[in-house]
């Protein structure tokens, strides 16, 4: 994910701006959500169908 992409969902999702102080910080936290998410979704392949956790959303994977 890049930091364009995660400043637009930031707006379109919660309705939000940001902070122009926390613009700098975008590209390593995109870095390191993308990081998290692929953690979560490799994690949850091993839950039972009933123990699954919702979806994760990738703008990547549509």
């Amino acid at each position: 994910m890049d930091a364009s992409t995660l400043k637009s969902m930031t707006l379109e999702l919660n309705g939000r701006t940001l902070y122009p102080e926390l613009e700098n910080c975008l590209p390593q936290y995109a870095k390191d959500l993308e990081t998290m998410i692929r953690g979560v979704q490799k994690l949850s392949q091993n839950f039972t169908l009933d123990l699954e956790p919702a979806p994760v959303f990738s703008p990547e994977r549509k």
